[in-house]
Parts: C-alpha cells; structure tokens; sequence
C-alpha cells in the first residue's frame, strides 16, 4: 500500500477471491461473459479483501478516511431497499 507522509492510500479493490482465483458473486458462461451476478456477494467480497489489506497494513477500519464507490446499476442492485 503507498504511503506519504503518515497516510497509507488504497487504491481500491474488487470481489476476486485470490485463493480461488474467480470473481464472487459473478456467474460466467464459457467465453467468460457475465450471465448473472449477486451484488451483496460481490460487496461482501470486496470488504473482505479491503480487510485483508487495512490488517497487512497494520490498520483498521477505524484508520479509514474517506471511501468512495463506483456503482454501476444502482436501481437494479439495490431495487430491495
């Protein structure tokens, strides 16, 4: 993780499980284009990875700062709430 000064800068991450080497909550057809995906999955996922970084780091996520979030189907995804 880059560091300047005494803050550490994550650039981001995604919901690819490195052990299993796929992407969670994403259903592929077998020229790998996407037939479904879950997005509470995929969320769970990335704040898992997120996790493994702020520790590998010797953070929290009391340390985090500011977070920001790029959603693409927001009414579809979250059409639940």
């Amino acid at each position: 993780m880059p560091r300047v000064g005494g803050s550490s800068f994550f650039p981001g991450s995604d919901p690819v499980c490195a052990e299993a080497r796929e992407i969670l909550g994403v259903t592929l057809d077998a020229e790998r284009n996407i037939v479904s995906y879950d997005i509470e999955k995929q969320c769970h996922a990335v704040f898992e990875n997120v996790r493994l970084v702020l520790e590998d780091a010797g953070a929290t996520w009391n340390d985090i700062v500011d977070v920001t979030v790029f959603l693409t189907n927001m009414k579809k995804d979250f059409a639940h709430l």
